[in-house]
């Protein structure tokens, strides 16, 4: 018998996604990776928690990477740290 390793779409938002859109893309990925999905977690108050966090962290990333551009515009060594 062989046995085959199952193949699982990662959701890739598309430029015209709404930010909301982005950050249930963004939460899907890492509850895929830890085996659920965002369809089995339907409590209000958890689904809001976790947008929020998710909303946090790309907002976190989005301005370190600006910061090291700014730092790399003027010649300075970016940051080597996670936000």
């Amino acid at each position: 018998m062989i046995k085959r390793k199952a193949i699982i779409l990662q959701p890739q938002p598309t430029e015209d996604c709404t930010p909301e859109q982005r950050i249930d893309a963004a939460l899907e990925s890492v509850l895929r990776a830890s085996g659920t999905s965002l369809r089995y977690h339907t409590l209000p108050k958890s689904l809001a928690e976790m947008r929020e966090a998710m909303r946090k962290i790309i907002s976190d990333s989005y301005i370190a990477g600006s910061n090291d551009c700014w730092k790399a515009i003027e010649g300075r060594k970016p940051s080597t740290t996670p936000p």
